[in-house]
């Protein structure tokens, strides 16, 4: 038996006491609270949780929608924000997901129910089922805290043609830190100066501290219970001095400052890659470059997401089977983060919803046969990320060196000393028990009354001003003759069955993806002309051209517009002042556009315009601001107007201007784009879609970035918006419409009407621009908004009202399966990569000819529906099948596109 640290016998006891629980059975129906992320909901509302009650008569899972992805916690916080939001976590729901970053102070606090008293005696439970290290995922301090649901191993991955062309050797589980110190010295390309210009190493989050621990060896004394932290390793001062080393001289950080992010292509591999199988995949024309050794001391770490219960539970018996359920559920299994099921019977289920229909995140990338072996045998003999807790500081102790503050053998010292004091603050919370806050009550009413049941559609959740909506909701209600409560939800843009479940769950929602745009949708909404035309109070000339008109379709109108997101450029006043340009928020000429661009060039000496998105809508725009409008889509199909003389000579001016080094430009096909949110924060003009942020995160139609628009954080500079330039013979304007819809199954059309009416007057629930010329010219809305938001939305209102101005729609990209775009952003990218020496009158020629090709192959084909399960409408034909006949087609009428897509 181990010896307990100083403090860690009272610990034990109450983690080992066993709790006498009531059998389910016994307690009448009861209602458990499943935590889950907003983008799994519409799966385990319809798949996963009616399966479990169906299997545990008597027991109800509410679900609790959190906001973004995996836990909340956050390991860089101080140990009482952590606690603070650990503790906020677990009295929100009884079930919460998990994974192996989150810290022993939470175990410490006892804020997490201890399983093993349940598991241990567990005679259904097969043990025996899980991957070693994955059974033991969450086993520490004597107790077991979570079932896992996936699981990953973290290992080196590095291509070998990279190391073949530096004669390198090729890594393996022997290697020393001075041996990795030297391949990425080797690796790294130099400019002229000799300073680093890329990257050779890509680490990926918690990896990097179990890659310290390898080269170091185990951080955690495990001789005592409960374990403590141990830095005293005289090797662990070794590997820290190389590291430190290494990012002094620039090799380890990236020469564009700030999160970069790739999307999409056949990229080159990073020589090294130090992480788990999902960021490892290389592009179908590298699989084979791809090698994987072990981490040093020839070990490999597995990982782990699953479920844990929160000490506040009253039901752990019922929150225990729920854990034990998801643990083999292949919907879960599906919906979690890690490379594979945590049980070796689970397979993950296909078309669980997930963008295409395919799954969310299980599996890594394309992998040879030899390195998924080797990642199989890794989940069978790996260590569990348990073995090296407390590893999360080592890196802070170099970041400590490198600000110059202190030296190593003291940043390890503090380091392994701040760990213990907060486990011991932790250990203090333990006598305030944690009570997992109750589920909603029911919605009652009085008897003539009805409850509308409303969903905003959108990523967050709750909704950042839930507190307003349910004011507004309940100052409706008591004014409405007929609704007695606005019952108001969230739900993701983008499920199983997409606009369709919206309409079958919901009486009426708020959305940005404007579903007139999907003809087989307009069953399932209803026409509202005949309540506009009698509602007295609305007025479609105060509108702004256009509005309307996107959603109306076969002569009838199907929502109420609410609010608009426009794209905006967003600038840097205090560089324009330096830099003697004036402000451009009242409005610009393309011509103001190409002086500001070459003044702010000559002042700052960097590129004046680096777009922060990775779609089209920047470029698309500008095009039409120089007269053009290639790919149209205000009709159906798109019309091609690639030949057009004014197309040609749109898309020259805007691709010289990138040329020229004005514009910053990432490819749209045949490779990764990357953008830096950093370079975009400072550069002198970006993008940003106003009235992305609250609700409507993410939408669906035009001017929707990827990423932000490089707003930052606190720190981050002030930044203005303005409109795009306008041109001399169109104006290019680009925004997508919030807008009310009532499902075609509800009886109550008119109360809906009259709540999404209600909501339309007030613009304070909305990012967004108003969509009436009333509202934003009104005194108040400078308040509501802010006085510069309010002159960007009346400088953008004027533009829609100039004659000529045209609303355009980003040019679709493809991410890995063909559009009938593809060939349009092929010859951008082709132009811009010859610096412009390409005939472009020629090449759009050509790509005219191919797209109509491709559009005339892919006619007889099923539909590409993404987020719609398996086939259109989330039919049963695999998403994979459609989607390679697709690229079968693009390949046959250019024969150049082979490899440049998936599902090839």
């Amino acid at each position: 038996m181990r010896p307990l640290s100083m403090y860690g016998a009272a610990l034990l006891l109450l983690a080992l006491t066993v709790f006498v629980a009531v059998p389910v059975a016994a307690q009448g129906e009861i209602t458990i609270q499943l935590a889950i992320n907003t983008f799994f909901q519409d799966v385990f509302e319809e798949r996963v949780i009616p399966e479990f009650e169906a299997q545990n008569p008597g027991v109800k899972v509410h679900l609790v929608v959190l906001d973004g992805f995996g836990n909340p916690l956050n390991s860089g916080d101080t140990v009482t924000d952590y606690l603070d939001d650990a503790a906020e976590y677990l009295t929100g729901a009884d079930v919460v997901p998990l994974d192996t970053s989150i810290l022993r102070t939470a175990t410490h606090a006892g804020y997490l129910l201890d399983l093993s008293p349940l598991a241990d005696t567990d005679a259904a439970l097969d043990a025996g089922d899980f991957y070693p290290s994955a059974y033991n995922a969450f086993r520490w301090d004597g107790g077991l805290w979570g079932l896992p649901v996936t699981v990953d191993a973290i290992q080196v991955y590095y291509d070998r043609q990279a190391f073949d062309e530096a004669g390198l050797s090729y890594p393996n589980g022997s290697w020393t830190v001075a041996d990795y110190a030297s391949a990425i010295r080797a690796l790294t390309p130099l400019d002229s100066d000799g300073t680093p210009s890329e990257l050779a190493v890509q680490v990926f989050g918690e990896a990097s501290q179990y890659f310290f621990a390898s080269l170091a060896g185990d951080v955690l004394d495990d001789s005592v219970l409960p374990n403590v932290p141990d830095y005293s390793s005289p090797v662990l001062a070794e590997v820290a001095e190389a590291w430190i080393a290494l990012n002094q001289e620039g090799y380890l950080t990236p020469p564009s400052q700030g999160a970069v992010f790739t999307i999409g292509g056949d990229e080159e591999p990073v020589p090294l890659t130090i992480g788990g199988s999902n960021f490892a995949g290389a592009g179908p024309s590298s699989v084979d470059r791809i090698g994987v050794a072990p981490l040093p001391g020839n070990q490999t770490v597995v990982t782990a997401s699953g479920y844990g219960v929160s000490a506040g539970t009253r039901y752990p018996e019922a929150a225990y089977a729920l854990v034990k359920f998801l643990s083999a559920s292949p919907d879960a299994a599906a919906f979690s983060f890690g490379g594979s099921p945590a049980r070796r019977s689970v397979e993950p289920a296909a078309n669980t919803g997930g963008p295409g229909g395919a799954r969310l995140v299980v599996g890594g990338g394309n992998f040879s046969a030899e390195v998924q072996a080797a990642i199989d045998l890794a989940l069978e003999t790996g260590r569990p990320a348990a073995d090296f807790a407390f590893s999360n500081g080592l890196e802070s102790a170099m970041q400590t060196v490198l600000s110059g503050t202190t030296s190593l053998e003291m940043a390890l010292q503090e380091a392994e000393a701040g760990i213990l004091s907060d486990l011991q603050t932790a250990d203090q919370r333990r006598s305030t028990p944690l009570v997992v806050d109750a589920p909603p009550a029911p919605v009652v009413v009085a008897q003539g009354e009805v409850a509308l049941n409303f969903a905003v559609s959108t990523f967050v959740n709750p909704l950042p001003n839930q507190e307003l909506w349910e004011q507004l909701a309940a100052e409706f209600s008591a004014q409405d003759p007929q609704v007695g409560a606005v019952v108001i939800s969230s739900e993701q843009p983008f499920g199983p069955g997409g606009q369709t479940d919206l309409n079958a769950e919901y009486e009426c929602y708020i959305a940005s993806n404007n579903p007139v745009t999907e003809g087989e949708v307009l069953d399932a909404i209803r026409s509202l002309d005949p309540l506009l035309q009698s509602d007295l109070d609305f007025d479609p000339n105060d509108l702004y051209a256009g509005v309307l008109a996107q959603l109306q379709r076969d002569g009838m109108t199907w929502g109420v517009p609410v609010a608009l997101s426009p794209e905006a450029l967003d600038f840097d006043p205090a560089l324009f002042e330096a830099a003697g340009v004036p402000s451009p928020v009242t409005g610009w000429t393309v011509s103001d556009f190409e002086l500001a661009l070459r003044l702010l060039k000559e002042f700052s000496g960097e590129t004046s315009f680096v777009p922060s998105a990775l779609n089209t809508t920047y470029i698309s725009t500008l095009i039409a601001a120089y007269g053009g409008i290639p790919y149209d889509t205000r009709t159906e199909p798109a019309t091609l107007n690639y030949t057009d003389p004014s197309s040609i000579a749109a898309i020259q001016q805007v691709l010289d201007l990138v040329v020229s080094g004005y514009i910053s430009y990432q490819p749209f096909t045949g490779g990764r784009g990357e953008f830096s949110l950093s370079a975009t924060q400072d550069a002198a003009i970006s993008t940003a879609t106003v009235g992305q942020g609250g609700f409507a995160s993410f939408g669906g139609g035009r001017a929707i970035a990827i990423f932000g628009g490089g707003q930052g954080g606190e720190d981050a500079p002030v930044r203005g918006s303005a409109p795009y330039p306008t041109g001399t013979t169109v104006n290019g304007a680009s925004y997508s419409v919030i807008a009310g819809f009532v499902s075609a199954q509800t009886a109550n059309v008119e109360p809906c009407y009259r709540w999404l009416r209600f909501i339309s007057a007030h613009p304070e629930l909305f990012d967004g621009m108003p969509v009436s010329r009333t509202q934003v010219s009104d005194p108040a809305l400078d308040s509501a908004v802010g006085s510069d938001t309010a002159a960007f939305f009346r400088s953008f209102g004027a533009l829609l009202d100039s004659p000529g101005t045209q609303v355009i729609d980003a040019i679709p990209t493809s991410f890995g399966i063909p559009t009938d775009s593809y060939w349009l952003l092929k010859v951008f990218d082709d132009y811009v990569a010859a610096e412009g020496d390409l005939d472009l009158a020629f090449e759009l020629a050509e790509a005219e000819r191919m797209t109509n090709e491709f559009r005339q192959c892919t006619a007889g084909l099923p539909a590409l529906t993404p987020g719609r399960g398996g086939g259109p409408g989330g039919g049963e034909v695999d998403f994979r099948e459609i989607a390679s006949q697709w690229v079968a087609c693009a390949v046959s009428v250019d024969p150049e596109a082979d490899g440049a897509f998936q599902f090839q």
